[in-house]
């Protein structure tokens, strides 16, 4: 197992994560992100969009312990809404539809900790490949020597991944325009979110390459 050190603390290096999403069964955003594999070659293929609370590296010993306790945690958990927002693209070309509502965080701050109680010292290789590449702030690294992971708390951002932009000199503009005539019901739209869904896997640099041991789907009340 590699090991790595950031800020001083040692860290082990694995390719095992537990994910906890929800699955959002819409047909026109799986268009829209098979128009961007196929248009401008997104890594993002994964055919059903999900909205992801937590990630953390985990090993597969711990496996059975976090299946318990997610199985108890959401036994009585009810349905909620969110908002969807517009079409962004970042300047790395990442394409994605915010998403906002009132239970987001508080999903999130539950499952992120409830994950962190099976957390030991491991982080993932792609964040290792970022803190090599001074890519993550001092705050980043902190929470990613602490959780595992980077994006929590004041840097969760909630949102529905349509892919990325692969082909070299596009204008951002365009494709915008052409998501939008494929999304047009989706974007500003409110929707029921009526469960959780889990999974460990590997998270491979590519997300092609991702492989997937155990999953499960909960409804929600």
């Amino acid at each position: 197992m590699e090991e790595a050190i950031i800020n001083g603390t040692k860290l082990n290096v694995i390719n095992t994560v537990f994910s906890i999403a929800s699955k959002i069964n819409k047909d026109r955003i799986k268009q829209a992100k098979e128009f961007l594999a196929k248009r401008y070659n997104s890594t993002y293929n994964t055919p059903t969009p999900h909205i992801t609370y937590a990630i953390t590296p985990l090993k597969e010993s711990h496996l059975t312990d976090v299946q318990q306790a997610l199985t108890s945690l959401v036994s009585n958990m009810p349905a909620f809404t969110v908002q969807i927002g517009g079409i962004e693209v970042k300047d790395n070309g990442f394409v994605y539809l915010p998403v906002t509502g009132a239970n987001l965080l508080e999903k999130h701050m539950l499952f992120t900790n409830l994950l962190d109680k099976f957390h030991t010292n491991e982080i993932r290789e792609k964040d290792l490949i970022r803190c090599k590449n001074n890519e993550l702030s001092q705050k980043d690294q902190e929470f990613l020597v602490r959780y595992g992971y980077y994006r929590i708390f004041e840097n969760f951002k909630a949102h529905l991944t349509i892919g990325d932009i692969q082909t070299p000199n596009v204008d951002f503009a365009i494709v915008v325009k052409e998501l939008e005539s494929i999304l047009s019901q989706e974007i500003h739209s409110t929707i029921k979110v009526n469960n959780i869904h889990a999974i460990f896997h590997t998270d491979a640099l590519v997300q092609t390459n991702m492989k997937i041991f155990w999953e499960e789907t909960y409804n929600l009340n």
